[in-house]
């Protein structure tokens, strides 16, 4: 029982703070673009995020995945939290990978799903089969 109710506080959350963010964005800025730049100076880099419409569209399909995930793990009986903070850890990765406008930085967060989407795949995606 509680399981349940965290994970329907969890993806309640995320909703509602996406959408409180593009609530601020829209009233704050006058639209849904919104750019965003992190710079590092002492390493001469600068990282370039833009959210937009298209962007917005994947995040929130993104959330309602969250949420389809969370609600079939139900049934885990065992490592179930770090099933959860792989599954919150792919989808930060997606969020960010939905945002950024340099490919660098796409590159690096789509290389940082491949770890947490191994230990998926490889701990709660077998099952024994029988031909």
């Amino acid at each position: 029982m509680y399981r349940l109710l965290s994970s329907f506080f969890l993806s309640f959350f995320l909703f509602i703070f996406f959408s409180l963010f593009l609530f601020y964005i829209k009233f704050v800025f006058g639209s849904l673009f919104f750019i965003e730049v992190l710079n590092f100076d002492w390493m001469n880099l600068k990282f370039f995020f833009l959210y937009d419409s298209i962007s917005s569209f994947f995040v929130i399909l993104s959330l309602f995945l969250l949420l389809i995930c969370i609600f079939i793990s139900w049934y885990l009986s065992y490592y179930s939290s770090i099933y959860y903070f792989c599954i919150i850890f792919c989808m930060l990765c997606l969020f960010n990978i939905f945002l950024t406008i340099d490919i660098f930085i796409l590159f690096c967060f789509f290389e940082a799903i491949v770890m947490p989407l191994f230990l998926i795949v490889g701990i709660w995606g077998s099952r024994d089969r029988k031909y």
